[in-house]
């Protein structure tokens, strides 16, 4: 993001008040310079003045044309760093929260802090923090720029709406790639239970709602109604559901966990296999502004962030 158009004519405001003070101050200091005994101008007094006057506009200026970085960034690395999902979750917009799993929040921000250490300070920022009002009357603030961490360097892009974060895009060279590994599935059971009900319930809306893809042209509500149909005519019933095992690994920088239940069906039994994913393609500190409900069947075509765990695929087999 660039200077905002407000920030510039906050700026020209600044710069053109400051040359009106200019103008009155230069009067009196000529008035000073020449209010000598003999009546003649002196130049040392004339040049001190200008200097003296020269150098309390600067400081009054300097903050506005480079504003305090350390201020935009730090508190940001604060957060994140202190090993505290709950503390992270109540820093981002409301209406994106619903894109964090406290529990893969946790198990990022233990490897976030164990790899690369404290905050240290900016290195460069991309350019000057720029606020602005958007079209949706929200005040909205960007920052980009190098920092370096106690073990590293890193890269941050972050935006705050009306003072809370609503997307960060954080680059982090020496981010293991397994870092999904240490995230607890007890969740991705109860997800995985869930949509096997919804699914042999017959429910197409309920099971296509928990199901998840990252896909041109992903299936549409009829291909989970016929899919249904197909499955439940060839098992009948659910009668039994049991959770057999599970296995992690780690594919072209998303996290996977794959897991198998054993299916009881009124006419036959079998398993399903259930795929779930987490973590970004855009790399493991990616949290995008999120202000509505995609509509699945137009395609997926957004990615959702590193924080939040979807199934992505499913199968019966006997």
């Amino acid at each position: 993001m660039g200077i905002s158009f407000l920030q510039v004519w906050d700026l020209l405001y600044e710069i053109a008040k400051y040359l009106g003070l200019f103008g009155l101050s230069l009067g009196v200091i000529i008035g000073v310079a020449w209010n000598t005994p003999d009546g003649h101008f002196d130049l040392k007094r004339f040049l001190v003045g200008l200097v003296i006057y020269a150098g309390m506009v600067g400081v009054l200026l300097f903050p506005k044309i480079f504003p305090d970085e350390e201020a935009n960034f730090k508190p940001f690395f604060e957060i994140i760093l202190s090993g505290n999902p709950t503390l992270v979750v109540d820093q981002i917009k409301r209406r994106t929260r619903s894109y964090v799993d406290p529990q893969i929040l946790e198990v990022w921000l233990k490897v976030l802090k164990e790899t690369y250490g404290n905050y240290a300070k900016v290195i460069r920022p991309d350019y000057p923090t720029s606020t602005t009002r958007s079209q949706f009357d929200d005040m909205v603030t960007w920052c980009r720029g190098k920092v370096q961490l106690e073990k590293g360097d890193a890269h941050l892009f972050l935006e705050r709406r009306d003072g809370v974060i609503s997307e960060f895009e954080l680059t982090l060279p020496k981010f293991p790639r397994d870092w999904g590994r240490g995230v607890k599935t007890a969740f991705f059971r109860k997800r995985g239970s869930e949509f096997i009900s919804a699914f042999f319930g017959r429910s197409a809306p309920a099971a296509y709602s928990l199901f998840f893809q990252y896909a041109e042209k992903p299936a549409t509500m009829q291909d989970m109604q016929e899919s249904i149909d197909n499955v439940c005519g060839r098992y009948g019933a659910l009668m039994g559901l049991d959770f057999r095992s599970e296995r992690y690994f780690e594919e072209n920088g998303r996290q996977v966990i794959e897991m198998v239940f054993s299916i009881i069906g009124e006419s036959q039994t079998g398993q399903a296999t259930l795929r779930f994913e987490f973590g970004s393609w855009r790399g493991p500190g990616f949290f995008p502004y999120v202000d509505y409900e995609p509509n699945k069947e137009m395609g997926i075509m957004k990615d959702f962030g590193t924080f939040k765990g979807y199934l992505t695929a499913f199968s019966f087999a006997p």
